[in-house]
């Protein structure tokens, strides 16, 4: 017999289904599919459960955020306007009791004797004022 031979012959004997089971070489039935499918099926489980521990952190920490920057004072100019006439008017807040002047003119006598006109007299004094222009 020559070399070719007998390396064919010794191919055949290994690839012979009794060569085959005889040595320990996974076979197709030997996987435990009950294994495999437990395996898989708590893998899948950890999976959603880790995303959606991780998306709840996300978004507590975004709420965090959002609050702490909501929670800074930003003063607008529009509200520092605001604010300062609301400090004028309860700063400088008017007695209830009007007294008369002697021009007719009503004011009050601890504000800083600040005058107030009736409507009908700004009113005058407005046309007064733009007819001269």
């Amino acid at each position: 017999m020559s070399e070719h031979q007998e390396s064919e012959a010794e191919e055949a004997r290994n690839t012979s289904p009794e060569a085959l089971e005889s040595e320990s070489v996974a076979w197709y039935d030997d996987l435990d599919m009950t294994t495999v499918a437990v395996a898989g099926f708590v893998s899948t489980v950890l999976t959603v459960v880790i995303i959606a521990v991780v998306q709840g952190l996300y978004y507590q920490w975004q709420f965090d955020a959002i609050r702490r920057v909501g929670s800074e004072t930003y003063i607008s100019p529009a509200e520092s306007i605001v604010n300062a006439q609301k400090e004028t008017l309860t700063a400088g807040a008017l007695p209830t009791s009007l007294t008369e002047r002697t021009d007719g003119d009503m004011y009050y006598p601890m504000a800083d004797q600040r005058v107030l006109i009736s409507l009908d007299e700004a009113y005058k004094r407005m046309r007064s004022e733009m007819a001269e222009k």
